[in-house]
């Protein structure tokens, strides 16, 4: 269900659902293939409790591979049904035929769920979701003792999570108005150079006079375009909703142009699509709009 490869591994992440008579919950299978050249051979396989959301819930580095899942699982005990639902980073030897459990953190967040991942040297980002949003830091330097470091709990989520420069993370992600079912999509820049002090430097919210917004930036990473060299960010997004004097339906398709830095998140400017647009590819000062059926190309300088 799951591919993550490195230039000399590829792993594969199967979901394996367990039954009894008390009760039900889903592990993952993983098996480790070794890449030489054109050669593929299996290497290595082991089980991790729970599921993956994507392919950056993987991640290995100096021998170890490092997972985050969401576990859910059911248990019949006297007379009722008890429900586990929580998160948990898992880090796994890549030595041998065997991926054998080296260390966990485990029970992360009970009762919500796990909406983004992603490892970034030492440390591994989550996101999960029930009301607010968590945003964890787990400290994996020592991988047999792997340790949460830091939590910074904010309105709305993260679907996904991208470094953007030194101590410096950017959130993509929604939220919900509160007592409406009104939600807008927004992006969050988040200090994370100590993990322990995690902060929120800014947050946009994207077309924010609708009344829903999203992006599938927020589920295809390759929506995302992020220039390291001058920190744009260009994102596609649909928005609708109700003129609250006419009552008139709107829905728009934009380019939303911004500008990341360590100081935070600018707007350049929007750019009105004819239709919707899925991916944007940059060369130099100009910005190709790819859609279903036409490629269009906007100049940076003035949109």
């Amino acid at each position: 269900a799951t591919v993550y490869m490195t230039p000399s591994a590829l792993y594969l992440a199967t979901a394996q659902d367990n039954y009894t008579d008390s009760g039900s919950s889903t592990d993952t299978r993983i098996d480790r293939f070794v890449i030489d050249g054109t050669s593929v051979a299996w290497q290595a396989g082991g089980v991790v409790t729970g599921t993956m959301i994507n392919q950056f819930a993987m991640d290995e580095q100096d021998g170890y591979l490092r997972v985050a899942t969401h576990t859910l699982s059911s248990q019949f005990a006297g007379g009722t049904w008890a429900t586990v639902n929580d998160n948990g980073v898992y880090v796994l030897d890549t030595e041998g035929d065997t991926l054998d459990v080296v260390g966990a953190v485990t029970g992360l967040a009970p009762g919500e769920q796990l909406y983004a991942v992603r490892f970034a040297g030492d440390t591994a980002y989550l996101v999960t979701f029930l009301q607010t949003d968590p945003l964890f830091a787990v400290d994996l330097s020592e991988p047999t003792a792997p340790v949460v470091e830091g939590e910074l709990v904010i309105p709305g989520f993260s679907n996904y999570l991208q470094s953007v420069g030194d101590g410096l993370l950017l959130g993509i992600g929604q939220e919900r108005e509160a007592g409406t079912w009104n939600t807008r999509m927004h992006v969050s820049l988040f200090d994370v150079s100590d993990g322990t002090n995690l902060a929120q430097i800014d947050r946009q919210f994207l077309d924010s006079d609708a009344q829903w917004s999203w992006s599938e930036a927020q589920f295809d990473h390759h929506a995302v375009l992020y220039s390291t060299e001058d920190g744009l960010l260009v994102l596609p997004v649909a928005a609708s909703g109700y003129d609250p004097q006419t009552g008139a339906y709107r829905y728009d398709t934009t380019l939303q142009v911004l500008s990341v830095d360590a100081t935070g998140i600018t707007v350049r400017g929007v750019i009105h699509t004819d239709g919707t647009v899925n991916r944007t590819v940059r060369i130099g000062d100009v910005l190709y709009a790819i859609g279903d059926d036409q490629v269009t190309a906007y100049s940076l300088i003035d949109l």
